[in-house]
């Protein structure tokens, strides 16, 4: 039975050595002393230390934000530690880079330790970075333009977006737009892009000149309207660019 069960500890270890060099993400085992005991190859690979160098650090060495007095206190009994955290990890070289670390404490043998999985998000917080630099761009643009913008539901109508050159042609504050529907704002005739479908252009816009449009007040206007149906967070969406042609029909 002992021999049976030598064996079987034997092939858990190879199986777990297996899945650990097979992880596309770094793991490794940590003890109560916040020393690595175990880890793969990933793991000495993103941090850039030798296999031999990385079972002599310590978590303070390799964590980039915490000290060694703050890991001690914040994780004071790493058997109980759990969950899914950001991070940032500094290499052999100095570099550092944002990780994505989960962490699952227990006990084994009566020693506590703490197994952790740490994948490496350089490319996702670039990419997210970057994704917030062209919305605000964006923002900027759509916030800047004299036109009016209105962005409504293919679907029912409902008012998703405007900027605030179209808040003011509708006299309307920007926290009610939600309630408006492209009905409310069309109530003589239906949206140009359905009324005068021959006005199509060859880039998918549709226009239309002379359109009535109603403010929140009740008061009308025309405007010059230029649509185009879009794909917006994952729905179909009509943007409407509105000139305000009061001004010049005056003239």
């Amino acid at each position: 039975n002992r021999g049976r069960a030598g064996v079987a500890l034997q092939r858990e270890a190879i199986l777990r050595r297996c899945l650990m060099e097979a992880s596309l993400d770094g793991m490794a085992v940590h003890d109560q002393q916040h020393r690595v005991v175990e880890a793969n190859q990933r793991f000495a690979d993103m941090l850039g230390y030798s296999m031999e160098e990385v079972l002599q650090l310590r978590t303070w060495d390799f964590d980039a934000v915490m000290s060694e007095a703050e890991i001690r206190e914040g994780f004071s009994d790493i058997s109980r530690v759990s969950g899914v955290f950001e991070a940032k990890h500094r290499r052999k070289d100095g570099s550092i880079y944002d990780v994505e670390v989960s962490v699952s404490g227990t006990r084994v043998g009566g020693e506590a330790v703490a197994f952790t999985v740490t994948r490496d998000i350089s490319e996702r917080k670039r990419a997210e970075e970057a994704r917030r630099e062209v919305e605000g761009r964006f923002r900027g643009v759509f916030q800047g333009v004299i036109d009016g913008i209105l962005v409504t539901e293919l679907e029912d109508g409902r008012v998703a977006m405007a900027n605030r050159a179209m808040c003011a042609m509708l006299r309307c504050p920007e926290e009610e737009l939600p309630s408006l529907r492209l009905g409310d704002l069309h109530p003589h005739e239906r949206h140009p892009r359905l009324r005068e479908p021959t006005n199509r252009r060859r880039d998918g816009a549709y226009l239309a000149k002379g359109v009535s449009v109603r403010r929140k007040d009740g008061s009308e206007f025309l405007a010059d309207v230029s649509s185009v149906i879009l794909e917006w967070q994952a729905r179909k969406c009509l943007l409407s660019v509105y000139r305000d042609m009061t001004e010049l029909n005056r003239v």
